[in-house]
Formats: structure tokens, sequence, C-alpha cells
């Protein structure tokens, strides 16, 4: 289920990550990291926090 857009500041690339939380990792949730519009990295959200 997604929970909230993170936005990181101080980039040269356009980055966007869909942060959710999910069943099998509640702890570290899941994160969707777009770069340039693009799919760059699906994880955990430590990949981008």
């Amino acid at each position: 289920m997604p929970r909230y857009l993170f936005l990181p500041r101080m980039q040269k690339e356009r980055t966007v990550a869909l942060m959710c939380d999910c069943r099998f990792e509640p702890e570290h949730g899941l994160a969707l990291v777009f770069e340039n519009e693009k799919l760059k990295e699906v994880g955990t959200q430590d990949i981008i926090l």
C-alpha cells in the first residue's frame, strides 16, 4: 500500500521514491525509486533514505 512520495534534495537527477508499507518487511517498508522518469531500483526504504 503506497504511503507517501519522497523527493530527495540536492541531486542532479530527477529522483522520486514511492514509499510503501508491505507485509513481508513491515520494519523497513518498500521503496520504488524512479530516476529521470525511469524505474531505477526496488528494495527496502533504506535504499533511498
